[in-house]
């Protein structure tokens, strides 16, 4: 092993090195991760752009619930044990600018039993995609309503123009348990705000592609396996 270590820090310590392990002479990987900013998001509903765009997320939280158990031969003092037991989801709650786009509204009403087949057209009441068909012959425009439940895929973009999708949450089995607007006052001059709160059943982070690190990780493998050879 100590061969293949040798060789693989060579490896580090050339040009080629540099490019492979992120810097010469250290296989590890020391590039500062910069945090993302928390302005710039988009929301994907049943692979749908959703209409508008949102201004406001809240509620991404997962917990779990703990299970106190304890033997009497418990070693390690007179404190229960505490083990992991149910996953539970807040509801997610996402805020746009209420406008004549009745998207929304729609996908609350078809998870209230009163959606219809027609409804889901997104921006300008043009459809941006078709679910399914009357016959075979007239397109049902927009997200689909026939299953109210939707994957939902919030993207963080990294900073630059234009903008370069970073981490995303998947929310799984979501559906809008509630739709609300924000109170209406004649002595303001705010935007109304239309909130959707989500029930779901789960949620994932997907990982951003780096092709550095896809880069490194091949260079490094290689350098194992020259290594190994010699030994």
């Amino acid at each position: 092993m100590a061969y293949g270590s040798n060789i693989s820090n060579a490896a580090s310590n050339s040009p080629i090195g540099d490019i492979f392990f992120g810097g010469r002479g250290n296989v590890i990987s020391s590039e500062r991760h910069t945090p993302y900013r928390n302005f710039r998001f988009e929301v994907m509903v049943d692979g749908v752009v959703a209409v508008g765009g949102f201004s406001k997320i809240s509620g991404l939280k997962e917990e779990s619930d703990i299970i106190e158990y304890r033997e009497g031969n418990w070693v390690f003092g007179i404190t229960p044990d505490k083990l992991p037991g149910l996953i539970r989801y807040d509801d997610v709650v996402l805020e746009t600018g209420f406008s004549s786009d009745n998207t929304l509204i729609h996908w609350r009403q078809a998870a209230a039993g009163m959606g219809t087949l027609s409804t889901g057209v997104a921006n300008d009441g043009d459809p941006v995609q078709h679910r399914g068909s009357l016959f075979g012959i007239i397109p049902f425009p927009g997200i689909d309503l026939l299953d109210f439940r939707k994957t939902v895929h919030i993207t963080i973009f990294k900073k630059g123009d234009p903008a370069v999708p970073g981490r995303t949450l998947v929310l799984f089995r979501a559906w809008p348990r509630a739709l609300e607007i924000s109170p209406l006052d004649g002595r303001g001059s705010e935007i109304i705000i239309e909130s959707l709160t989500l029930a779901h059943t789960g949620m994932a982070w997907s990982d951003e592609i780096d092709w550095k690190d896809v880069a490194r990780s091949i260079g490094r493998s290689l350098a194992g396996q020259v290594g190994s050879a010699f030994l």
